[in-house]
């Protein structure tokens, strides 16, 4: 039986820990981006300005994180002015009031621009050639609209169950006691049998000898009609005595 157990106890110990996999939330946050203009070429007129624009919702983005990121170059004379401008400053651009850009350029032939976009709304890239009489102005823009997304997913792990493994332990443990155990038992000889000594004999009981009966008690004989016998010594006397003769005691 011992060596059952043990046997048990080591298999549950060898096969490991019981293991599962148990799902969990996890958070991925990935690079996003949506092209505006890829490479593209215009031609401005002198004294005329062209514009593009671009609606942008920031729902499912993750705050902070959108921006417009691109660059232009201009060929040929002088450069253009650039702006992006979100509605509100456009329409106060076009009406020739003052307004703030999210980026703002004045004549340069080329420019590299990255500007936080920090509100839904549409947002207008402007090139302007006003300031040129005489000249055309063509240029080749690209732009980008990026941010991030964090997107939840579902992901597994494996965790483990050491109890099996441990009652394997216990289980190894009692079939080692039992075996050795038995293997000691078996080595060692019986016992002699123990020796039956005789009963003693009972104890004799001693004889038992009837006692003498008593002497009898004397008994004087009655006295003659006439007399009585004094209680205290035993003298006849006449009736008539209150007091005895011999004894002097008063008889009653």
């Amino acid at each position: 039986m011992g060596i059952i157990i043990l046997a048990l106890g080591g298999f549950l110990v060898a096969i490991g820990p019981a293991s599962r996999q148990v799902p969990y939330t996890d958070y991925v946050t990935s690079d996003k981006s949506s092209p505006i203009f890829s490479s593209e070429t215009y031609t401005v007129q002198p004294r005329e300005y062209r514009y593009w624009y671009l609606s942008v919702d920031l729902s499912g983005k993750d705050s902070g994180t959108t921006r417009i990121r691109g660059s232009y170059s201009v060929s040929g004379g002088y450069g253009v002015s650039f702006y992006i401008l979100n509605s509100a400053n456009f329409n106060l651009w076009k009406g020739g009031s003052s307004s703030t850009a999210l980026v703002r350029t004045t004549n340069l032939q080329s420019y590299t621009f990255d500007s936080s976009v920090s509100n839904s709304d549409t947002y207008y890239f402007v090139f302007d050639n006003t300031y040129s009489t005489l000249t055309s102005k063509t240029f080749t823009v690209t732009a980008n609209l990026v941010w991030k997304e964090t997107d939840t997913v579902t992901k597994y792990r494996t965790e483990y169950d050491s109890s099996r493994n441990q009652f394997g332990g216990v289980l190894a443990v009692i079939g080692l006691v039992i075996t050795i155990a038995g293997a000691a038992a078996k080595g060692k000889k019986a016992p002699p049998p123990p020796v039956v000594m005789p009963a003693p004999p009972p104890p004799v009981a001693p004889p038992v000898h009837p006692s003498p009966p008593p002497p009898p008690v004397y008994q004087p004989p009655p006295p003659p009609p006439g007399f009585k016998r004094c209680p205290h010594c035993g003298t006849q006397m006449p009736v008539q005595a209150t007091f005895c003769g011999v004894c002097g005691r008063r008889i009653l």
